[in-house]
Formats: structure tokens, sequence, C-alpha cells
């Protein structure tokens, strides 16, 4: 048996004049050299946890050797974070909310997971369809991560 870290994102995007939703999915994501190394060192202590999603407008696939988005051009503090109580789901749910005022005039289509405000450590990165965005338009982003032995 083999412990596999992965994780996914969910978008989902909605104009807020008309309530229509004009983007949603999941996207596999992939767990960068850096993140696999912040798992470990958060197991040994490390106090930084992942604290901040960051969405840019890059479009290349996600490498391992990642250590930031392609094109950054926002970041905020997680908006909530829960570990189900399930016994047998071992995973952490981060979301972010990004509200019609912020990120206005770009066309998103990646994001990160980060342990700090500016710099610090990529845990993950994923690109998405295309979501142009601007002020009539909400977004929350939410990432699961889970260990699972196969």
């Amino acid at each position: 048996m083999q412990n596999v870290l992965k994780g996914r994102l969910h978008v989902l995007a909605r104009n807020v004049e008309t309530q229509k939703i004009i983007r949603w999915g999941w996207f596999d994501n992939l767990i960068v050299t850096t993140g696999r190394v912040h798992v470990a060192e958060l197991i040994g202590g490390y106090p930084r946890r992942p604290s901040h999603i960051a969405i840019g407008t890059g479009a290349t696939a996600p490498v391992a050797g990642n250590t930031t988005l392609q094109t950054e051009v926002f970041r905020k503090l997680i908006t909530r974070r829960k570990v189900p109580a399930s016994p047998n789901n071992y995973k952490i749910i981060l979301q972010m909310f990004l509200t019609t005022s912020e990120a206005n005039g770009y066309n998103l289509t990646e994001a990160g997971i980060f342990n700090r405000f500016t710099g610090g450590t990529m845990l993950s990165r994923v690109t998405y369809d295309v979501i142009n965005k601007s002020t009539s338009i909400s977004v929350v982003y939410t990432w699961e991560i889970s260990v699972n032995v196969v």
C-alpha cells in the first residue's frame, strides 16, 4: 500500500446580477515538490500552515517544480477551512471567496495555495477554464487536499 497526497479545486463563478452560473467544475491539481516538503515540515512542527489562495492568468500546465504561479494577480487569506468529521475521510477543505470588488479585469486561469501573503511556499497549483472577472462576477474556490491509501 502507498499513501497518495492529491488535491482538486472546485470553481464556482456566478453573475451576481442575474444569478446565472458562468463557470462550474472540478479541476485536478498538482501537489508540487515544495508542497510535499511543506507537509513533512508541518508534521515535524513547522508553524506556518497554508493560509492564502492566489489566483492568476497563467495557462501553462502545472509541473512538480513550480514554486509560484505563472502570472499571479491576486492573493487572499483562506476564508474557510474544514476537516470533515468522517474517520475514513482523510482530507482538508480550504475555501476562498472572491467578491465582486476583487481581481476585476483579469482573465483568471490558475490558482495556488500558499503559506504567506507574499512569497512563501506554494503547496499546490492548478489551471482551469477561463473566468473573465468583472464587478458582476463572484467566485468561490473550494480546494480539497486528501491523503488516500492505494
